[in-house]
């Protein structure tokens, strides 16, 4: 029996430099230890009551993220495009215009993600009891998908999603480059 060699597997390394960026304030170090709304200065008001905002949890994370995926292609299809790359995403299908994928966003689950926030904030608050229904949030006079979008784009600052997710991507790029699901366009005249 003869020994075949294995190829041996190339796995690209990126060097991560983190820098501080700030004092963060004791205030700061309990939220983010505690996730205590008592200590959120970030706020929303829905049908009169006022809703702090907490980080979410990681189920209501990764349920939040499934919803604003168009708007998260919007964003990666708007990178790849600036940095001159083609990117394929299983599932996801990119977008090169910020607007098209707002559009996208808007036409969605919009009242779903209003209710995720609202009630990781009465988890969080040990107000289980009080979580309410899409059904609920859809019976509010006034309410309109672009006043319920603001609550939703405080939730995406609050979590700095947009922000963790450039960077992912931006981490991620020699990994999908190996992968063969980056490719960047050749220049013919080089």
């Amino acid at each position: 029996m003869a020994n075949e060699a294995t190829p041996a597997v190339v796995v690209p390394t990126t060097e991560v430099q983190v820098t501080p960026t700030a004092t963060l304030t004791d205030q700061q170090i309990a939220l983010a230890a505690t996730n205590n709304p008592a200590l959120s200065n970030d706020s929303f008001v829905l049908s009169g009551k006022t809703y702090k905002y907490v980080h979410l949890s990681y189920d209501y994370y990764i349920e939040f993220l499934l919803k604003i995926k168009p708007l998260l292609a919007a964003v990666v299809g708007t990178i790849s495009t600036k940095a001159k790359a083609t990117v394929k995403l299983p599932g996801i299908e990119l977008s090169a215009s910020p607007m098209s994928g707002v559009v996208d966003f808007c036409s969605g689950d919009i009242p779903d993600m209003v209710r995720i926030i609202v009630n990781n904030t009465l988890e969080a608050e040990g107000r289980d009891a009080e979580k309410i229904t899409v059904a609920d949030i859809k019976k509010v006079r006034g309410v309109t998908p672009m006043k319920l979008s603001e609550i939703i784009m405080g939730q995406v600052v609050y979590n700095n999603m947009i922000a963790e997710f450039a960077d992912f991507f931006v981490q991620s790029m020699p990994l999908l480059k190996a992968m063969g699901i980056l490719t960047q366009p050749t220049n013919p005249q080089k």
